[in-house]
C-alpha cells in the first residue's frame, strides 16, 4: 500500500477528553493560527513497510504535506482514537489526491512503545507522527480525541476540532463533505471545529411540527397554529423583547414580511410567561411600529425540537414541510436570505 494516501474518515461516536493541563507542560507554546503556514516544528515520523519494521526518521512537519491531508490525533489504548486510526488507514487506497497522517500521543515510552506494537499488529500504513511534549495536540487544539484537521497542500491549516466527520462543521458541510469536494480539485475551506447543535442542523430535515398558541396581547395570530407540516411555507423566528439583537432584527423581519405575506405565513414565538415579559413586549412592538406582528407562545419542547440555542434565530419551512434555510443571530444580510429561501420554499 502506498504511503499518504487517503481516505474518506468515518468514525465513531463518542470522544474522551485529553488528560493534559496545555498551558502548563508547555509554556510558550501557541495554536496554529486557521489559514496560516505551519511552523516548521521537526518530528518524529513513524513510517511502516512490509513487514512492518519500524523506520523512524527526523523530518519537517511542513514537508509532509505534500497534498492536502487529513490528520487524525489519538491516543493508544482510547478505542474511539484507536477506531479512528483504523479506519483512516483501511480506507488510504480509496483517494488519489488527498492524503492521511496520524498522530499519536506519546508522553512516556511506554505509551509510545504500546501505540507502535498496534500500529504493527494493526498493519497501519499511513504515516505516524509521535508527539511527545503535546506540542502538536496543544497546536492543533486537540482537546477531545480522536480530533481531525486538514491541512492544505502547502502545509496551511484550514480545519482543526472536528471529532465527527459526519457532522457539520463551522464552514457549513461535513468533513465527510469537504473530502469529497478536495479529491475532485476544490479549496478546503477553512473551518474552526464543528457547527453548533442549533436550528442550522435542521436545514434539509423535516420541519419540527409542534403547536403554538397565540400570545394573548397578539392582534394577528391564529387561536392556535403549527411550526411544521405540508402547506403554505413559514418563517418561524424565536426571539426576546428584551434581546438586544432581536429588537434589531425584528423590525427588519418585519417589513420583509410586509411585502411578502401572502407567499408566506410568519410565526414568531416569544416568552409570555410573565406579566412583566409581557408588558415589555407589547411596549416594544408599539414602539417599533410592529404591532400587527403574529407573536405566539410554546412550551419548552419546541424549543428543544427547533434546537433553539440562541436568539433570534429563524428558519424558512416549504411547502413539502422541509426546512429550506435556518440561521442564528443578526443576519446583515437578511431580506436576501430570506427571498433566496423563500424561492426555494416554494
Amino acid at each position: 500500500m502506498p504511503f499518504l494516501r487517503l481516505l474518506l474518515l468515518l468514525v465513531a461516536s463518542a470522544s474522551i477528553l485529553l488528560p493534559f493541563n496545555a498551558e502548563a507542560q508547555l509554556p510558550g507554546v501557541q495554536p496554529f493560527a486557521l489559514n496560516q503556514r505551519l511552523a516548521n516544528i521537526i518530528v518524529e515520523v513513524a513510517q511502516y513497510q512490509p513487514p512492518f519494521k519500524l523506520a523512524p526518521k527526523k523530518q519537517l512537519l511542513t514537508k509532509l504535506f505534500n497534498k492536502p491531508t487529513v490528520v487524525v490525533y489519538w491516543i493508544p489504548g482510547q478505542k474511539p482514537s484507536e477506531k479512528a486510526a483504523l479506519e483512516l488507514s483501511k480506507r488510504a487506497t480509496g483517494w488519489k489526491n488527498i492524503d492521511a497522517l496520524l498522530i499519536m500521543r506519546g508522553l512516556n515510552q511506554q505509551e509510545v512503545s504500546r501505540g507502535l506494537d498496534w500500529v504493527q499488529q494493526q498493519q497501519i500504513t499511513i504515516p505516524v507522527v509521535i508527539d511527545r511534549s503535546m506540542e502538536l495536540a496543544l497546536g492543533l487544539q486537540a482537546v477531545r480525541v480522536p480530533s481531525y484537521a486538514v491541512v492544505d497542500a502547502g502545509g496551511v491549516l484550514k480545519i482543526r476540532k472536528v471529532s465527527d466527520p459526519k457532522k457539520r462543521t463551522a464552514a457549513g458541510p461535513t468533513l465527510d463533505d469537504i473530502l469529497s469536494a478536495a479529491e475532485q480539485g476544490k479549496p478546503v475551506p477553512v473551518a474552526d471545529g464543528e457547527m453548533r447543535e442549533d436550528t442550522r442542523m435542521l436545514i434539509g430535515e423535516t420541519a419540527p411540527d409542534v403547536k403554538v398558541s397565540a400570545a394573548p396581547f397578539s392582534k394577528t395570530a391564529k387561536p392556535e397554529t403549527r411550526t411544521g407540516g405540508a402547506g403554505k411555507p413559514r418563517l418561524v423566528v424565536f426571539w426576546l423583547a428584551t434581546c438586544p439583537h432581536c429588537q434589531r432584527e425584528m423590525p427588519r423581519i418585519h417589513a420583509w414580511w410586509q411585502a411578502h405575506k401572502d407567499d408566506i405565513e410568519l410565526i414568531t414565538v416569544t416568552r409570555t410567561d410573565s406579566e412583566g415579559i409581557r408588558a415589555h413586549t407589547i411596549k416594544y412592538l408599539s414602539s417599533k411600529g410592529i404591532a400587527d406582528i403574529p407573536v405566539y407562545s410554546a412550551s419548552a419542547d419546541a424549543y428543544r425540537q427547533w434546537k433553539v440555542e440562541g436568539i433570534p434565530t429563524w428558519a424558512v419551512v416549504g411547502s413539502n414541510g422541509k426546512v429550506i434555510e435556518a440561521r442564528v443571530g443578526e443576519d446583515p444580510q437578511l431580506p436576501h436570505h430570506l427571498n433566496q429561501a423563500l424561492a426555494k420554499a416554494r
